[in-house]
């Protein structure tokens, strides 16, 4: 309720000045539509009539809150401990405050209060435990609600199941914080296998949603076989009661990608679609599906293939899967859908083919393979066969047979065919045969390849003739054949062995200058034996090299520098 005095000043115009009644209203409720008469002279009078209800309702409102908060902090001189129900009446009245505090978001208050009451020796039960963890939480001071919940134990206090599940979600809320901070931390898998202990001893009437809160928890622990476990209880305590789809979905992406179980997250998965009728999404069975097929998980990935979307990726992954676990349903269902797609990407994992086949075929079979696929020849290495020989060759009569098979097939067969008995022949340590071979080639009017003399040399170098080794490498070079990774590697090897110092410097000079590189122990072999040898310019020479081709070279160039200086007295 207002006045307004106007006072006319001497320009002829109004000064308003507002002069408050005896009803406090607030700042906000104080305007007033003030006729335009009053600001032209004329006379007129501000009609009160519609602003008295809103203002005694404002009176009223701050009255109750007023009473309400006098009763709330009213001084207990005498605190009555006449119970009502299960708890006393001292309980009631803090708790009753507790939740005023919480709800009107002044948690630190509601914090003070309780640690006041914790000081006055009084019995504190679950109940206001319970409320004051709430204000924890809203606070986002998880780990004191645990540090808190111990206290409790320690009093001999007993959770109920409401108290319990509050401390469930706060340490899921403070593990998320810890990985938004990217922090580690390694305790929770002995925290939960505490809480599995507390549950057994407390005999707790748990219901699935606490069950859902242990899931989620061991979902962010590092231990897969308490979360299996977990899944395991609540299938088996709560078959009629399914949980969240988004604990199933966090479940099955936990075992599957943090602990890479991909096998144990379809049977997660097929667990929850059979007794809770979960409906997995397209992205999470796209991400089983290549989990699957890059751990090499056939059972799990043949079951996904057939129902994720079918791209170029997916064909590549199960060809790959396909090559490492000799499984020929993968392979039917990538290497046809390649070879129609992108033949020229099918031929360059034309290796990875063979490697799918050769468990399932014969040798005279596989190398009716390799002679109906011309295109994709170029893609075949000796390093491919090396692999491949052993599963299609055990003894030298198998050998001969596949040999005779070639020579049945006369000019049809290709140069490959031969390189693969070669190689054979190495792994067996019949270089006589291996040798026979690479003289019987041009029969076939073929010409030996890069292929072919790196499968010799490799020949001579198992059989320890490594005088024979450069021999063959210079007898590539003159047939016009480029040397590669293999060829350097063998030739550096041998000059190694037979400690010829200044052809081996020559062979890593000579293989940098062809940009190949050669495998990291041929170069950490080498500068270990001049290390030995106390020659430093040598182990520096060879770093420069690496160097040039952009190889890590910190824990040589460490090793390198302390080199002993070994001086002859002679």
């Amino acid at each position: 309720c207002f006045f307004m005095r106007a006072v006319r000043s001497s320009s002829n115009c109004f000064c308003l000045q507002r002069v408050s009644s005896q009803f406090h209203v607030p700042f906000e409720s104080r305007s007033f539509v003030v006729s335009q008469r009053l600001f032209t002279g004329q006379a007129g009078k501000i009609s009160l009539k519609n602003w008295l209800p809103k203002i005694k309702q404002t009176k009223e409102k701050e009255a109750q809150l007023r009473e309400e908060r006098l009763q709330l902090t009213r001084e207990d001189d005498e605190i009555p401990f006449s119970t009502d129900g299960e708890n006393p009446s001292y309980v009631k009245l803090f708790k009753k405050q507790l939740h005023y505090l919480r709800t009107t978001k002044q948690e630190e208050a509601a914090i003070s209060l309780f640690s006041e009451i914790t000081q006055t020796g009084l019995p504190v039960p679950c109940a206001l435990y319970q409320e004051v963890f709430l204000a924890l939480n809203a606070c986002n001071r998880y780990f004191q609600v645990e540090n808190m919940y111990q206290d409790m134990r320690k009093e001999g206090i007993t959770p109920d199941t409401g108290c319990f599940y509050i401390r469930l979600q706060a340490l899921i809320n403070c593990m998320d914080k810890a990985r938004e901070k990217g922090e580690t931390i390694f305790w929770l898998d002995t925290k939960l296998t505490e809480i599995m202990d507390e549950i057994e001893s407390l005999s707790l009437n748990l219901n699935a949603k606490i069950y859902s809160l242990l899931l989620q928890l061991a979902t962010r622990g590092n231990t897969k076989d308490t979360l299996i476990e977990l899944w395991n209880n609540y299938c088996r305590l709560f078959p009629d009661d399914a949980p969240h789809p988004r604990v199933i979905t966090s479940t099955i992406r936990a075992i599957c990608e943090r602990f890479e179980d991909s096998e144990a997250a379809c049977t997660v998965m097929n667990d929850a679609q059979d007794k809770y009728g979960y409906s997995a999404h397209n992205s999470l069975l796209t991400m089983l599906c290549y989990r699957s097929l890059s751990r090499n998980a056939e059972k799990s990935a043949l079951s996904l293939i057939n129902i994720v979307q079918p791209t170029i990726r997916l064909y590549t992954s199960a060809l790959r899967c396909a090559a490492q676990t000799g499984n020929r349903e993968l392979y039917n269902f990538a290497w046809p859908k390649l070879k129609e797609i992108s033949p020229t990407l099918a031929d360059k994992l034309f290796s990875w083919k063979l490697f799918a086949i050769a468990k399932s075929l014969t040798a005279n079979e596989f190398i009716d393979v390799l002679c109906e696929s011309r295109s994709a020849l170029q893609y075949v290495q000796h390093s491919h066969l090396v692999h491949i020989g052993p599963q299609l060759f055990d003894t030298t009569e198998q050998i001969d047979n596949a040999y005779y098979y070639c020579e049945h097939k006369g000019k049809q067969i290709c140069i490959q065919a031969l390189d693969l008995i070669i190689v054979s022949c190495g792994l067996l340590n019949d270089p006589e045969r291996a040798l026979e071979t690479y003289q019987a080639i041009p029969r076939f009017e073929l010409s030996p390849s890069t292929s072919t003399y790196n499968a010799m040399m490799n020949v001579y170098y198992s059989n320890e003739d490594y005088q024979i080794v450069p021999s063959i490498f210079q007898e590539m070079k003159d047939a016009g054949c480029n040397p590669d990774e293999f060829s350097f590697e063998c030739l550096a090897r041998s000059y190694l062995i037979t400690e010829e110092v200044k052809l081996l410097l020559e062979t890593i000079a000579t293989a940098t200058e062809s940009g190949c590189t050669l495998p990291y122990p041929v170069y950490d072999e080498a500068v270990r034996y001049f290390v030995q040898q106390g020659n430093s310019s040598a182990s520096q020479f060879i770093i420069r090299h690496m160097k040039q081709l952009n190889l890590d070279t910190t824990a040589i160039q460490q090793f390198a520098t302390n080199i002993p200086i070994k001086i002859n007295w002679q």
